[in-house]
This record gives C-alpha cells, structure tokens and sequence, in this order.
C-alpha cells in the first residue's frame, strides 16, 4: 500500500519546509508548491489524496482554489491559514474545505486532523457503490436517494445520517 500524497499550498517557504517535513516524517508522501496555479498542474498530473491550502496565496486566493479543487474531486481539504476571523472560517469551510486551522497551529494537532481526514475519505471508499434497502436505493458516490424508482430529497445532513 503506497503512503497517501498531500498537496501542500502555502507561499510561505519557511512552513512549507516546516509541515513538509513533519508530513514526511509521518510517512505521507508530500507535493509543496506557493500558487493555486502551480497547485492546479500538480492536482492535475498528481492526483494527492489530501490537499493543505493556505488562504492568501498570490494570484488566485484560496477560498477560489477550493471551490475550483471540490468542483473536480472529493478529495479532503483542509485549509491551514493565518485568517482566524470567524467570517473567514466560514467562507473557508462554505467553500468546500473539511477542516480549517489557524496560524500559528500545533504541529501534532495538525496532523491528527490529518489522519481524521484521510481516515474518513478511506472509510467512504469502503462503501458500497448502492446500498438497497427494500425499495429504498442509496447512492453515496452520486449522493441519491430513491424510494420505488423517485428521487428522495434530503439535506447534507440527512443524507449523511442515512449513510
């Protein structure tokens, strides 16, 4: 089994070096680079398993390469930034991101939260394509619902609890 990759944005050499490093000593594979462009080109060829992002970031900012990134892919985001204002949280997890940790942060934390993440996406994969239950058919993958061949709307969350 191959260590999962992470993208890791931040235009911030010095805490690319450092959370690289931690990254690396925990056994992930690591892909650092400090613009949403660079980190689209390696999203694209690379295909990380988590992604880190920072807020501020030259050119286009964060909260857009998040929603550009979740457009894509499922893949778990977790914004690692010095924007600490609750507004700023707000946006960072309304545009997609999983989790979001404030600058300055605690390196072990950070890679608790990483394993959480990770541990999450792999139990996801663990389910079934359609789970049926009488006339009921659950879709996780494309997030459906149908009763007798009818879509069933539910919220987010009531989705998640019937999962």
């Amino acid at each position: 089994m191959t260590s999962p990759l992470i993208l890791l944005v931040d235009d911030d050499a010095r805490l690319r070096e450092i959370v690289g490093m931690a990254l690396e000593n925990e056994g992930y594979g690591i892909r650092a680079v400090e613009s949403g462009e660079e980190a689209l080109g390696v999203f694209d060829t690379d295909h990380p398993d988590l992604l880190i992002l920072d807020v501020m970031l030259p050119g286009r900012d964060g909260f857009e390469l998040c929603r550009d990134i979740r457009m894509r892919s499922p893949i778990p985001i977790l914004m690692l930034t010095a924007k600490t204002d609750t507004v700023d949280i707000v946006v960072g997890l309304e545009s997609g991101a999983d989790d979001y940790v404030t600058k300055p942060f605690v390196t072990k934390e950070l890679l608790a939260r990483i394993r959480a993440l990770l541990r999450r996406t792999r139990d996801r994969a663990k389910l079934p394509r359609t789970i049926v239950l009488g006339d009921l058919e659950i879709s996780p993958d494309a997030a459906t619902v149908t009763r007798r061949g009818r879509p069933v709307h539910l919220t987010k969350t009531e989705f998640k609890l019937l999962c």
